[in-house]
């Protein structure tokens, strides 16, 4: 019969794993490698970025995200560079999966024009 601590050890090391494939299926999938920075904070980087740290940084606030709460863009030195993206996307419509969207096939236009 195995340990306590050793059934522990097993679990963390199982969801380590599962934490990591959710996390490459997610960069696959979105094109966004997603990292928590601070409590609330998240920060995407696109596969298509131009710079390494071309990033978009995002807090959530109200409360639970999806039921009361939501995510509001801070400003990086890249999103200045998005003024329009973000007047469009998320201050008119308020869809962050259209402003990402938007970024996403903006940055893969410019590396795909010859």
């Amino acid at each position: 019969m195995e340990s306590a601590e050793l059934k522990n050890q097993r679990l963390k090391e199982v969801f380590q794993r599962k934490i990591q494939e959710f996390r490459t299926v997610c960069y696959v999938l979105t094109g966004y490698q997603i990292d928590i920075t601070t409590e609330n904070q998240y920060r995407l980087t696109s596969v298509y970025a131009e710079h390494m740290d071309d990033s978009l940084l995002f807090k959530a606030s109200g409360g639970v995200v999806g039921s009361g709460g939501s995510m509001q863009l801070m400003e990086t030195d890249f999103s200045r560079t998005l003024r329009e993206m973000v007047d469009l996307h998320l201050h008119h419509q308020k869809s962050i999966p259209a402003f990402l969207s938007a970024v996403t096939l903006d940055l893969f236009s410019r590396q795909t024009t010859v």
